[in-house]
């Protein structure tokens, strides 16, 4: 019963780990340039690259963000799950 409390916690911290570092990385991608600026290359082409690479992006994120949430989400069912209830005994 106590594993059962500590794998839920460890897979809650994990969950909010995850889900911590898909902040970090969120940041560190939209400060990024979606495209180097390069004068042989046309705006058209330039513009679609941009908007091609941002909803990669952020269709990452979002999948890794619902991992994280599962994740978390899975490791307070573990550990309410390992709480003992009280059961009612049999009135009479």
């Amino acid at each position: 019963m106590k594993t059962t409390r500590l794998i839920g916690v460890i897979l809650f911290v994990v969950g909010v780990l995850l889900i911590l570092s898909v902040f970090v990385m969120a940041r560190g991608l939209f400060n990024q340039p979606l495209v180097a600026r390069d004068a042989k290359t046309a705006l058209l082409d330039r513009l679609g690259i941009a908007a091609v690479t941002m909803v990669w992006r952020a269709l990452l994120l979002l999948v890794m963000s619902v991992c994280g949430a599962l994740i978390g989400s899975k490791g307070v069912q573990l550990y309410i799950a390992s709480i003992p209830h009280d059961q009612p005994g049999p009135k009479g």
